[in-house]
C-alpha cells in the first residue's frame, strides 16, 4: 500500500507493469453510462469536462472519446454513483 506523499516510482515502472488502452466506447455504451447516472448530457459533460457538443458527437458517432476520456468512462462505468458522489455539489 502507497503511504502518502510516497513516490509511485518505487513501486511501478515501464519494466514492472502492463497497462492497457483503455476500451472504445461506441454511441450506445456512452448513452448507457450516461442513462445509469440519472443525468442529463449536459450535466454529463459538464461533469467530465467537456462540451455538450462534443459528448452529442460521441453518441452521434461522429467523433470517438480519445484514449484519456475513454479512461475516465472506465473509471466512471466501473462505479457509477461512486463517481457522482465525489464530483457533484448541491446548488447553492
Amino acid at each position: 500500500m502507497l503511504e502518502r506523499g510516497e513516490p509511485l516510482e518505487r513501486h511501478f515502472t515501464v519494466r514492472t507493469v502492463t497497462i492497457p488502452e483503455p476500451s472504445g466506447f461506441a454511441p450506445k455504451r456512452i448513452a448507457k453510462l450516461i442513462d445509469s447516472l440519472g443525468i442529463s448530457q449536459a450535466v454529463f459533460a459538464r461533469l467530465i469536462g467537456v462540451s455538450l457538443k462534443l459528448v452529442e458527437a460521441w453518441l452521434a458517432g461522429t467523433r470517438e472519446p480519445s484514449r484519456m476520456a475513454r479512461r475516465l468512462l472506465e473509471l466512471i462505468e466501473d462505479d457509477p454513483r461512486g463517481f457522482l458522489r465525489r464530483v457533484k455539489k448541491p446548488a447553492a
